[in-house]
């Protein structure tokens, strides 16, 4: 089975890792359920980034404080 899947494979297992550590009664298995997710979640953003390259979209040259300057519509 291959190890590279699609950004939405991975999304699904961090929540499906979040949900069962929620639901844990051991602590230290909890968190490492959760740092598990994290690293999904991570891998799932690298992944839609590289798949929206592949797409021919471009990735936004603009900081994240300008994102939210645009947003809320301070100049």
């Amino acid at each position: 089975m291959s190890e590279e899947r699609d950004s939405i494979h991975h999304q699904q297992l961090a929540r499906r890792a979040r949900r069962i550590a929620a639901e844990h009664s051991d602590p230290l298995v909890a968190r490492r359920l959760r740092e598990e997710a994290v690293k999904h979640d991570r891998l799932a953003k690298q992944l839609a980034r590289e798949e929206e390259l592949e797409r021919g979209g471009k990735r936004d040259a603009i900081s994240f404080g300008e994102r939210w300057r645009r947003k809320l519509g301070i100049n």
